[in-house]
């Protein structure tokens, strides 16, 4: 027997735009969108936030926001509300009675209270990777399915306070007074767009970024690309984790899901707009890491050569016999800007701005020690500046990449200077200006020195505001060659310079920026400045070939083999013949530009999966041509695939169900109503370059 306590709610006829107040034709209609911003940390913790503990750093407490509005949305019909972060509101829900969960759903049905965007975050857009953006936002949108169905789906993308928009986030969003002439009335950004859409409304259309944000001539916000490398690096470490978590509770059938959700909620909270870009305190940044760290209880195709100084001279392509020049490669800085005033022209380097005081950055030192390392399985050299500065140039048998890795800091400040530490890379590759990088680890930009492709830009910061976010790679090219850097982490890169590659590593910054976290980047541990650890791999192919390379290799360091390690309680023979030392849940290899983006059990006989083709279209002959594979190779060792429903890329309801305004542009060009696919056949499943399909499977 069960026992039901709290007051009912009716059950909708219609929801969505149905309660939309849609205005009067013979007025000036003007939308008032009530909302709260609610940083998942910042100047304090998300705990802190949430209860508002701590008020003289801020006075705020999340709880009290929801509490006051439900209870203002409860007295006056008329109301409207939105809410973003779902990583707030979950914590909430699971503490409030029947009674109020059922008035919530209430004002849920009936269009006045909305959730926007619906991820556990409001992510940044700069500095996080693309997998971790879905994942996020599947978290949030799979608790408001559960608890309130269809009417709480998420229909607007809701991103207010990120520093700068990307390209990529667009994409998979796509995926997801009052007188006589005017009509003043609440509503929300779904009932503002859908009454613009019942006016039919032209647009104008814009296929570049928003990148780099400034507000004023000397404030680019590029620091924070790299600014806390260290925790940049240990988010995409975790979704390793996590990533090998969730499949391994898939394929051995574990039905655990549960287990996972604490890393699932840390991962989520940490693509915060203030968290993953580093513009948090210190005491937060640690609070984030804490969090992340709860959750996890051959053929020689490559030749390098080195002047006596170290420098790496020439990287030479023996199987495309193609080759670059390295003019000069190794380890800069540049000082931080100190700022000597107010106003605009005195605006300080900090977490968010990158200034540099010069122009032009000096050598980590004049000197270097090199130490060169020959073996079977490893060629290396060692470049070491002083004792923060150094890296490690090595080329694996067989290996068709590069790996430079570096080690940066503790960075010396004994000269009351605050330094920003690049690697550089010069070639004789004549790029006339032009340089490429990714928009969130997925699609490639073209970007132009001193140029903006849709206004006409003035250059006031000559170095920063030509950086861009780097989440996955930089190249440049000519004609024959396309030398390209792979990164471990989000960071900040450009081409200052034709022919040069600079990528920012590490940040030690003495001043705050004036951008509200009152602090400046000086991070420590154990009474010292920190020390950062990281890796690129460089690629050099003919620009025609060199996608197939880059596009794998990418993938490869995103999700690259997890190694654990635990002593058998029994002697080697005796474990060998007890288990098996190898197993493959594939019993075919999957198509190269196909990846296996999710592999996640929801119970003993249903799994989401998310495969997406990685490839761009016209980037390569063979790979950027559509792809069919057989679905069912994945799961032969847990099962025959019963049913297979394709949902959307959030995973919370059925494509069929998903229908988008239609809207026109300026163009002449109309916007896809829904991303049409045909009837599924069987278990193959047919992928376009660049497009993700998410499926509910459900095994026999």
């Amino acid at each position: 027997m069960a026992a039901c306590f709290g007051a009912p709610y009716k059950v909708p006829n219609g929801c969505g735009y149905d309660y939309c107040h849609l205005g009067k034709p013979d007025k000036l209609n003007v939308h008032i969108v009530p909302h709260t911003h609610d940083d998942v940390g910042w100047l304090k913790t998300v705990d802190q936030y949430y209860y508002g503990a701590r008020n003289y750093i801020s006075n705020s407490g999340v709880q009290y926001i929801l509490d006051s509005v439900i209870e203002a949305l409860d007295e006056n019909p008329d109301r409207r509300f939105i809410y973003v972060e779902i990583a707030y509101f979950w914590r909430w829900w699971n503490q409030q009675s029947d009674t109020t969960r059922n008035k919530v759903r209430q004002l849920v049905n009936d269009g006045r209270l909305e959730f926007i965007s619906g991820g556990w975050c409001m992510n940044d857009e700069g500095a996080t990777h693309y997998s971790s953006i879905i994942d996020q936002h599947s978290l949030g949108a799979e608790f408001l399915r559960d608890q309130f169905g269809e009417c709480a789906r998420p229909k607007i993308g809701w991103q207010i306070d990120t520093f700068g928009h990307s390209r990529e986030v667009a994409s998979l969003f796509a995926q997801q007074a009052n007188g006589s002439d005017v009509n003043v009335f609440y509503s929300t950004p779904s009932c503002y767009f859908y009454a613009l859409n019942k006016a039919d409304r032209v647009w104008t259309s814009k296929t570049d970024d928003f990148f780099p944000y400034t507000r004023t001539p000397h404030g680019f916000h590029t620091g924070y690309y790299t600014s806390r490398a260290a925790l940049k690096g240990f988010e995409r470490y975790t979704n390793y984790i996590l990533q090998c978590a969730r499949q391994l509770n898939a394929l051995a059938n574990l039905n655990q899901r549960h287990i996972l959700f604490p890393l699932n909620d840390a991962m989520g909270i940490v693509q915060h707009h203030d968290a993953i870009t580093g513009t948090e305190k210190q005491e937060v940044a640690n609070d984030y890491t804490q969090r992340l760290s709860a959750g996890i209880d051959v053929t020689m195709y490559l030749r390098i050569e080195f002047d006596d100084k170290g420098n790496m001279q020439k990287i030479i392509n023996k199987d495309k016999q193609i080759a670059i020049s390295l003019v000069s490669q190794g380890l800069y800085w540049y000082p931080s800007y100190p700022g000597n005033g107010s106003g605009p022209d005195s605006q300080a380097s900090g977490a968010y701005i990158f200034r540099p005081w010069s122009q032009e950055p000096s050598p980590a030192n004049d000197s270097k020690t090199i130490i060169c390392t020959l073996t079977e399985t490893i060629q290396s050299a060692l470049i070491i500046y002083n004792d923060w500065a150094s890296f490690e140039v090595s080329l694996h048998p067989g290996s068709l990449t590069i790996d430079v890795e570096w080690t940066i800091g503790p960075v010396a400040i004994n000269d009351n200077i605050g330094k920003e530490v690049i690697m550089r890379y010069d070639t004789d590759i004549d790029s006339a200006a032009t340089f490429y990088t990714d928009a969130n680890g997925r699609e490639v930009l073209q970007r132009i020195r001193d140029y903006r492709p849709t206004w006409n830009y003035t250059v006031t910061e000559p170095v920063s505001g030509n950086y861009y976010p780097v989440v996955s790679r930089i190249w440049i090219k000519d004609s024959t060659r396309q030398f390209t850097v792979l990164t471990d982490r989000s960071e900040g890169g450009s081409s200052i310079k034709d022919g040069s590659i600079e990528i920012m590593l590490h940040r030690r910054i003495l001043h705050d920026d004036s951008q509200g976290v009152a602090e400046s980047l000086n991070e420590t541990a154990y009474g010292q400045g920190l020390v950062v650890r990281g890796r690129h791999s460089l690629i050099l192919e003919p620009p025609t070939t060199s996608a197939l390379i880059h596009r794998v290799t990418a993938q490869r360091i995103y999700m690259h083999t997890l190694s654990t390690y635990a002593i058998p309680p029994l002697s080697y023979l005796n474990y060998t013949n007890k288990y098996r030392l190898t197993w493959s849940a594939l019993s075919t290899v999957m198509p190269v530009n196909v990846h296996l983006l999710t592999f996640d059990q929801l119970d003993a006989k249903k799994i989401v999966v998310r495969v997406e083709h990685f490839f761009e279209r016209n980037e390569d002959a063979i790979y950027s041509q559509p792809v069919t594979f057989d679905l069912q190779s994945l799961f032969n060792s847990l099962g025959t695939i019963k049913d297979l429903l394709e949902l959307t890329l959030g995973a919370n309801f059925s494509l069929n169900d998903l229908h988008r305004l239609v809207w026109r542009t300026s163009e002449g060009e109309t916007s896809n109503n829904t991303s049409k696919q045909s009837p599924l056949t069987g278990t193959m499943i047919a992928l376009n370059p660049m497009q993700i399909r998410t499926f509910q499977v459900t095994l026999q």
